[in-house]
């Protein structure tokens, strides 16, 4: 694993939209959506202290698709609670 070696990144022919400290935003390739990128850099104290991991951003994208993958199923299932609830008069 060589940190100093430029990494190939398609997102560079994609309009950047936003810039922030864990991950950019690139217009998406349909009208309206968004590609993120997670950076695989790490910073702390304020970001006196900067490395990078390789592989963070990857870890990142995982969870955080976890996590959107649960909101779904949470509010599929309300929603499935709300229908029964109104089908039996409640």
């Amino acid at each position: 694993m060589d940190f100093l070696k430029a990494r190939y990144n398609p997102m560079n022919r994609r309009r950047r939209i936003y810039e922030g400290k864990a991950k950019v935003l690139f217009e998406g390739p349909e009208p309206g959506t968004l590609v993120q990128h997670f950076k695989d850099d790490a910073t702390a104290f304020n970001a006196k202290k900067h490395d990078v991991i390789d592989g963070k951003g990857v870890i990142r994208h995982v969870f955080n698709n976890l996590l959107d993958g649960a909101a779904h199923r949470r509010e599929a299932l309300e929603a499935v609670r709300r229908i029964a609830a109104e089908g039996n008069g409640g």
